[in-house]
């Protein structure tokens, strides 16, 4: 037979103590304090229920804990004594006496959170009390199910046994969220663990065979397989070979390999790879030591492989380059067929479309004011385009002028242009306030910044509610974890302004604090910028070399 190895006194740990000095009803209280810290469902609720609540410790927490005017119900067969604005029932969760007496008192609302930390009366047959324990939880589940409003809590005892995973699948079933925990105040020696399920479901109709313990915990047959049917009747087929393939050496082009979506499971299949163009074969990049591995691929080894990789992505670079310059170099020579011809035009019924230029020029405030004038009045367009008819116009000639000449008549032999200061101070203003605006990007990067302080803010906020609220730490622990968490959450850090001083040549590490300059200093050269240009160039005229 077993022994008990705490009998006694000798159960009564610090947690026992603290009890008793805290004014709690049970060591147990802690356990439910150690889970509000870590989920923080107490402060939310308006409306509690505690499932076998005897003697009271885990409501004395709730109340403490709960806003002032929420509604706190403990139900137990043992009657409990009375705590300040909580009601007490004396009825047993497995009956329908019990759901009545909830429904009377409840009326119309719905509860946030439902507690259960009931367990039966343990004897010395331990199976037999898991199972009692695991339907007892089924029972208060059922409960919670039909008061716990949708994104309710639901946080029951559950025994480690067979049972179990059974249970852990019917809370999955209801709950987005499930989780279990073993508080510190629960003794290591002790089977007990904590499930928390969290953000209820709440489904419209619940099949009833989800809080049948027969079908529930239900055993399931496995099938025992006869010799038979353990005999394979069929050959089982070669692997490795693709149906309809009849030949295992396969043979493709290097067109075929450039255009290959996956180039690795294009290697793995194919045996040899030709050259069907001649200008990829000549091409300086494929070398004698590529056109051999294109002859074998099965013997290649990783390196080879990597090597054929590579040729592969350069060649796609050159032909998507030389593709480029054919269709800018077409795109020129359609530009230079004449359009007068129409008798050909007509002849072969061809249609011309002609696209605007996708580059627009941006004009600046001069510009702007001339095109609205332009836009509004017929006159002065045509009175622009007869000013700029003159016996100068094409005189270019600067041989036979002086320059400043040259310059002085460039400027005096136009007709002003007739837009005031006032149209071109207009548009000059527009494009003040539009540069005054900032960019898309930047103010979306510092939404996004200001959410997540806001985010670490309420975490930190409420992690420090916690901690005051903890009961079993002293005051200077407490400001010591306030510090830690408000530092963590970046609260007090402020960017510290740093002023850059270039060193002169050979001053080397020897460097003092200037003299009137304040705060932080770095000091830096210009010698790790002008190499890092240098290895950038350097990059450049290789690629330049490999193209």
């Amino acid at each position: 037979m077993g022994k008990k190895l705490k009998v006694g006194k000798t159960r009564k740990d610090k947690f026992y103590h603290l009890a008793k000095e805290t004014g709690y009803r049970s060591r147990s209280s802690f356990k439910l304090i150690q889970l509000n810290r870590k989920f923080q469902f107490l402060q939310r609720a308006r409306a509690l229920v505690d499932l076998c609540a005897a003697p009271g410790g885990w409501l004395q927490v709730a109340s403490k804990f709960m806003p002032v005017s929420s509604l706190i119900i403990g139900v137990d067969l043992v009657p409990i004594r009375p705590i300040p604005n909580v009601v007490m029932l004396q009825e047993d969760i497995t009956t329908e006496k019990c759901r009545q007496a909830l429904r009377k008192e409840l009326q119309t609302w719905k509860v946030d959170v439902v507690l259960n930390d009931g367990a039966p009366n343990v004897g010395a047959n331990w199976s037999h009390d898991a199972f009692s324990q695991a339907n007892l939880t089924l029972m208060a589940l059922k409960l919670a199910c039909e008061f716990l409003t949708k994104g309710g809590t639901f946080i029951t005892k559950v025994f480690r046994s067979k049972d179990y995973q059974p249970l852990m699948w019917i809370f999955q079933q209801f709950f987005k969220k499930v989780q279990a925990t073993k508080p510190q105040a629960s003794r290591n020696e002790s089977a007990e663990i904590f499930v928390v399920c969290q953000s209820f479901l709440a489904p419209d109709k619940i099949d009833s065979k989800f809080f049948d313990p027969k079908h529930a915990f239900k055993e399931v047959d496995i099938q025992v397989k006869s010799v038979n049917e353990l005999v394979s009747k069929k050959k089982p087929k070669a692997e490795g070979y693709s149906d309809g393939d009849l030949t295992l050496y396969h043979t493709f082009s290097v067109t075929e390999f450039l255009k290959a979506e996956n180039p690795v499971d294009f290697l793995s299949k194919a045996n040899e790879i030709t050259f069907n163009n001649p200008e990829l074969e000549s091409h300086p990049i494929t070398s004698p030591e590529i056109r051999e591995c294109c002859c074998d691929i099965k013997v290649l080894g990783r390196k080879e492989l990597r090597l054929l990789l590579s040729w592969r992505s350069k060649l796609r670079r050159f032909l998507a380059k030389k593709l480029k310059q054919d269709a800018k170099q077409l795109d020129q020579e359609m530009r230079c067929v004449p359009f007068e011809n129409s008798l050909i035009v007509n002849r072969f019924n061809f249609e011309l479309i002609f696209f605007a230029d996708k580059r627009v020029r941006i004009l600046n405030a001069e510009g702007l004011a001339l095109g609205a004038q332009i836009a509004t009045s017929k006159k002065r367009a045509r009175d622009l385009v007869d000013g700029s008819f003159h016996r100068f116009a094409n005189s270019e000639d600067m041989t036979e002028v002086p320059a400043w000449l040259f310059d002085d008549e460039k400027k005096h032999r136009k007709r002003p242009v007739p837009i005031t200061k006032e149209m071109v101070e207009e548009y000059k203003q527009k494009w003040r306030e539009i540069n005054a605006r900032p960019v898309r990007r930047v103010a979306e990067a510092k939404a996004r910044k200001k959410r997540r302080m806001l985010k670490k803010m309420e975490q930190a906020k409420k992690k420090a509610e916690a901690v005051v609220d903890t009961v079993d730490i002293s005051e200077r622990e407490k400001m010591a974890q306030l510090k830690s968490i408000y530092k963590k959450a970046g609260v007090g850090k402020e960017k510290r302004d740093i002023t850059y001083i270039v060193a002169k040549k050979g001053v080397g590490r020897r460097v003092h604090r200037p003299a009137g300059l304040k705060g932080n200093f770095r000091v830096v050269d210009g010698r790790l910028k002008k190499d890092t240009r240098a290895a950038q160039r350097k990059e450049q005229r290789g690629k330049k070399q490999l193209d």
